[in-house]
């Protein structure tokens, strides 16, 4: 009977200390990224560099942000899409942390002849943080 109690009391004591430990504490993640959605990948995945034209890329993914001429016969598509990845922690309802990074994906296409000979992406981040003591 006693060790019965024992061991009650000893899970009653860890409940509690992880209840007190990890009370307040939370994470919250955001990413929207248009680049890394399926529907986009799909498509990204159907280029090929050598077949796939520039008529291609435009019925795929519409018209660029941009185009830049790289000399003669070469052009290269840019995409840009702009995203903010967020990140909250709470810990113990006393100190809270928040992350913030604006995004940018850009997607680029580079062709001769109107045919790609080669693609890439970049991101490019600006982090801003902010941490408070409630």
């Amino acid at each position: 009977m006693r060790q019965a109690l024992n061991i009650h009391t000893g899970f009653l004591v860890l409940a509690i200390c992880a209840i007190v430990t990890t009370g307040g504490c939370a994470i919250y993640h955001k990413t929207a990224d248009d680049t890394t959605n399926p529907v986009m990948k799909d498509k990204l995945g159907r280029l090929r560099k050598g077949e796939t034209t520039r008529k291609d890329v435009v019925a795929a993914l519409g018209e660029p942000t941009r185009v830049e001429k790289l000399g003669e016969n070469r052009e290269r598509l840019v995409y840009e899409y702009e995203w903010q990845e967020e990140t909250k922690y709470d810990i113990l309802f006393v100190f809270s942390w928040e992350d913030e990074e604006d995004k940018t994906s850009t997607l680029n296409f580079e062709f001769k002849d109107g045919v790609l000979v080669r693609h890439w992406k970049e991101v490019t981040t600006s982090q801003v943080e902010e941490v408070k003591l409630d």
